[in-house]
């Protein structure tokens, strides 16, 4: 589980995680390469990453987005996996946010 939010106020973007190494390691290289300003790209990345699309997202986009969902049908090797999605950004947003839980689904 990880939360990435961004302050684009304070141009600034910090990563929650429930202290698992692999959780620090992938937080630690989110917030050295993720957008600060525009979280949109960071969702339409992960889109990209879930489903094997290019994913079609325009940084001038102002208005809000936000999203609720779990893929299980997903563009990796490993089908026995479940990813939860949570996003809300827009211009309006002050601290928008992108969180992701990912979890084995039991046989």
């Amino acid at each position: 589980m990880f939360k990435l939010e961004s302050d684009w106020g304070n141009m600034s973007i910090s990563c929650i995680h429930n202290q698992l190494k692999s959780e620090k390691q992938f937080c630690a290289w989110l917030v050295q390469n993720s957008s600060k300003e525009f979280m949109g790209n960071t969702v339409a990345g992960l889109e990209q990453c879930l489903t094997g699309h290019q994913a079609v997202y325009s940084t001038f986009s102002y208005t809000q987005n936000s999203a609720s969902y779990s893929a299980t049908d997903l563009a990796m090797p490993d089908k026995n996996i479940e990813v939860s999605v949570n996003y809300l950004y827009g211009s309006d947003i002050s601290k928008p946010f992108l969180s992701v839980v990912v979890s084995r689904i039991s046989d």
